[in-house]
């Protein structure tokens, strides 16, 4: 790569983002490197929430600016570009606000509505989750979600150079719904920064009302319906053996309009006693829940891959995984959870308390597995990135 790259990094998240925060911190540790890598790349984060902008200009040694995607001015270009950029070939306001800043090259860390803005610079996008259409009922995936989300997908499909997904699977239901060419589409898997940089665990003050609690199963996921928490809430109201009776489960992320459902679902079940419900917790106090738990579960209706299986398989904990969701080539490395069962959860705890040594070498082979993926990361994404 001879000729200078100023490449923008588009972070449309919130400090309270979850996995698209910690995908996004990912992806600039390793854009740091490919800094250090080559002298003709320039990088500039370019931030759409205030309170994320202030904590990444105290974080980052990098040039970072403020897109205030919100004010009024900017809204009404960027409506009125909409209406006439089928009309008319110009710049929307946001691309001439990056060629001001002499940006050549756009990086978007996470999906952003904010790609329909885009036409005359180059872009690269990054797809997450695709709607199921079985999941198109939940409160989160309305019709006016789901048209923004499909628009956002279906521009990149048309204009971007290159799109970047975690899974094959999600590649492959991307070309067969958005009727994609396949040869935009790249395979690129971060670690989660949770994994990244040695971040020391901050101690989390943990109170059980059930005072004869001494370990927990852990959920890091918002409080979304789609995540499902309401499968382990249910099934430890079914707990029959003693094995378990000194077992809680401890949850963790934003409410997204369902924490409340779950606390009063909790209370009905009669579990509230032995579930703690923690709000968005900093990456140091999670590494400390990751740290001191038993194991991880993860009965989520979205999510071939995820960041805790990844967590889990770096902090060298066993996850209990939606076995109907996730990818085949992590299955040995998982405990198969049929969430169409709430007596299958206490079936495999009390599997995996039983076999605890066997599953102490597990969660070694996994950790190893983890450090194969992902070693030497720089140099594929260099190449992926750039080239």
């Amino acid at each position: 790569m001879n000729q200078v790259i100023n490449l923008a990094v588009i972070l449309d998240i919130n400090l309270v983002s979850g996995g698209a925060l910690h995908m996004s911190q990912s992806q600039i540790f390793f854009l740091q490197k490919l800094k250090k890598l080559n002298k003709n790349l320039n990088i500039t984060l370019i931030v759409t929430d205030k309170e994320l902008f202030l904590e990444f200009k105290k974080k980052y040694n990098l040039r970072i600016f403020f897109y205030n995607k919100k004010n009024f001015f900017i809204k009404l270009l960027n409506y009125l570009y909409k209406k006439i950029i089928q009309y008319i070939s110009i710049d929307s306001y946001f691309e001439f606000f990056l060629k001001k800043k002499k940006i050549n090259f756009v990086y978007f860390s996470s999906p952003s509505y904010l790609v329909l803005l885009f036409r005359n610079l180059e872009f690269i996008y990054t797809v997450f989750d695709l709607i199921d259409k079985k999941l198109e009922k939940l409160p989160e995936h309305n019709k006016s979600v789901i048209n923004i989300r499909d628009k956002s997908y279906e521009h990149p499909s048309l204009y971007a150079k290159k799109i970047f997904f975690t899974n094959n699977n999600r590649r492959k239901i991307f070309i067969k719904k958005y009727n994609c060419i396949s040869k935009k589409l790249f395979l690129n898997q971060f670690p989660s920064s949770l994994c990244l940089g040695k971040l020391e665990s901050k101690k989390v003050k943990i109170n059980f009302i059930d005072k004869t609690i001494d370990s927990y199963i852990l959920y890091p996921a918002q409080y979304w319906s789609h995540k499902n928490h309401s499968y382990i809430i249910k099934s430890i109201s079914r707990f029959r053996s003693s094995h378990l009776k000194n077992l809680g489960c401890i949850f963790t992320g934003s409410d997204k309009g369902n924490l409340n459902f779950l606390q009063i679902l909790a209370q009905k079940e009669g579990v509230k006693e032995k579930i703690i419900f923690f709000n968005y917790l900093s990456d140091n106090q999670l590494v400390y829940l990751y740290k001191n738990c038993s194991c991880v579960v993860f009965p989520s209706l979205i999510g071939f891959d995820s960041f805790p299986l990844f967590e889990s398989f770096y902090f060298k904990k066993m996850i209990i995984y939606n076995q109907y969701l996730i990818d085949k080539s992590y299955k040995s490395n998982v405990i198969l959870l049929n969430i169409n069962k709430y007596d299958d959860l206490e079936k495999k705890l009390l599997y995996f308390k039983k076999y605890k040594k066997y599953f102490k070498k597990k969660t070694a082979i996994n950790f190893q597995f983890y450090k194969k993926n992902f070693l030497q990361k720089e140099n594929y994404f260099y190449n992926l990135l750039l080239k």
